[in-house]
């Protein structure tokens, strides 16, 4: 079968065709419990800041002290009517408010603007993930240029730097929902304090239909009758190379 496909030229989402669709296949997909103890170190990695919380806010407001959040940009193309100075300002402050009330571990926006992640690797590159046990990262089929080098970045930075044997990559839902899942996170009981905590960020609950759609999709994931919860994909470093380098940025770089 794949050595058929290994002569196409063809796209899948921007994915190198073959090396995609076995990373997929060889897979581990068995239903498991996704299990936080109380040394658990998370790290969640989001492009911009908001992601978090729309994507994960009921499983950080469960276990708020063993999650960290690191945002790559700052997210200052994401405001309406605004220029990147007084949108950076807004973003940086609906961030900061939203983690102290929610009260993880620690949290971090680094100094790079939105849009000019792929030339900022050095800085990325200064990410500690040493002593994590999983990092959040977003769906690898959102369509998003600036996704896939968050995903490209991280993928060096782990064939570079220290990081625990048994390290997780887990991928969330966004914008666009996961096509296997293979943990859920009950978030029923809190489910409320992710909605204050989407409704603080004001620049975004008013311009999106996401809030609507975040919960929808936390109520398909849920397998009880009136219940939510958040799904993800874990994978282990080996699998999550695999998927990433089936990446094919220079065909987004044509369109950039």
């Amino acid at each position: 079968m794949f050595i058929g496909l290994r002569r196409l030229k063809a796209k899948f989402f921007d994915y190198t065709l073959p090396i995609f669709i076995k990373a997929l296949l060889d897979l581990r997909l068995e239903p498991q419990s996704f299990k936080i103890f109380i040394d658990t170190k998370c790290l969640v990695l989001t492009l911009r800041p908001s992601d978090e919380t729309f994507a994960m806010g009921g499983f950080m407001a469960k276990h708020p002290k063993n999650f960290e959040v690191l945002s790559a940009t700052d997210g200052s193309k994401g405001v309406l009517d605004k220029d990147k100075v007084d949108a950076r300002f807004i973003r940086r402050k609906e961030f900061n408010e939203v983690m102290e009330a929610t009260r993880v571990k620690g949290h971090k926006i680094l100094n790079i603007e939105e849009g000019k992640l792929l030339e900022n690797y050095p800085q990325f590159a200064k990410i500690d993930v040493s002593e994590i046990d999983y990092i959040f990262v977003p769906n690898i089929l959102e369509q998003d240029f600036e996704t896939k080098v968050l995903l490209i970045h991280l993928k060096k930075l782990l064939e570079e730097k220290e990081h625990k044997g048994g390290l997780k990559i887990v991928f969330y839902e966004l914008n666009s929902p996961l096509s296997f899942v293979n943990a859920c996170v009950d978030v029923v009981l809190t489910i409320t304090i992710k909605q204050d905590m989407m409704k603080l960020y004001a620049s975004q609950y008013v311009q999106k239909e996401n809030p609507t759609a975040v919960l929808s999709l936390n109520k398909y994931r849920s397998d009880t009758s009136g219940g939510y919860s958040e799904g993800f994909l874990v994978v282990s470093v080996k699998d999550f190379n695999s998927l990433v380098e089936g990446i094919n940025i220079k065909n987004f770089l044509n369109d950039v």
